[in-house]
């Protein structure tokens, strides 16, 4: 008999992952994004939607990953590791 798991969380993370398997989208990797901030690498960042640029203001921001790059003091373009 197979173990039945009572988390939605991981539920909807299964269902993720297949749909992303379907339609040939990753929900992880490293991607080039913009951003107006200083900075380094392996901060958090964060999705502002507002203003469609990285973060590292976590309040009322979305959660996108770790800075797998770093800017220069007037932003620019970074690579973001989505977890």
């Amino acid at each position: 008999m197979k173990d039945i798991i009572k988390s939605k969380r991981l539920a909807l993370g299964l269902s993720q992952e297949n749909l992303a398997k379907r339609l040939g989208v990753s929900l992880t990797g490293i991607y080039e994004m913009e951003t107006a901030e200083t900075i380094g690498y392996g901060d958090a960042v964060y999705w502002d939607a507002a203003n469609k640029t990285v973060t590292k203001t976590a309040d009322k921001n979305i959660p996108a990953g770790m800075a797998a790059s770093e800017t220069g003091a007037s932003g620019g373009k970074i690579a973001v590791r989505i977890d």
